[in-house]
């Protein structure tokens, strides 16, 4: 998945709103120029965060540690081997 345009789109949305909002309350330039400004750093923030997470929450598998893949193909190989030898044992025994 393409994260790369959350943290824009959130910050945009964001600073649209607090533009009405100033607009509508007839704020003065000052404080219209604060809200934007701080509105603008926050929700860019705010959609960096989210990116991060959805980039880690949709990782591929193929990007797991080395040591985890290891571990669960040698499980998988001792209980293959550990049955053959099961069943060698067991037609031996007869």
């Amino acid at each position: 998945m393409n994260t790369k345009l959350i943290p824009p789109v959130v910050a945009l949305s964001a600073c649209a709103i607090s533009c009405v909002v100033s607009l509508i309350q007839r704020a003065s330039f000052g404080t219209f120029t604060i809200r934007l400004v701080v509105s603008a750093l926050l929700f860019l923030t705010i959609g960096a965060i989210i990116k991060m997470v959805l980039d880690w929450a949709l990782a591929p598998e193929a990007e797991l540690p080395d040591d985890m893949e290891v571990e669960s193909s040698e499980d998988e190989g001792e209980t293959s081997e550990e049955t053959t030898s099961d069943e060698e044992a067991s037609s031996e025994d007869e």
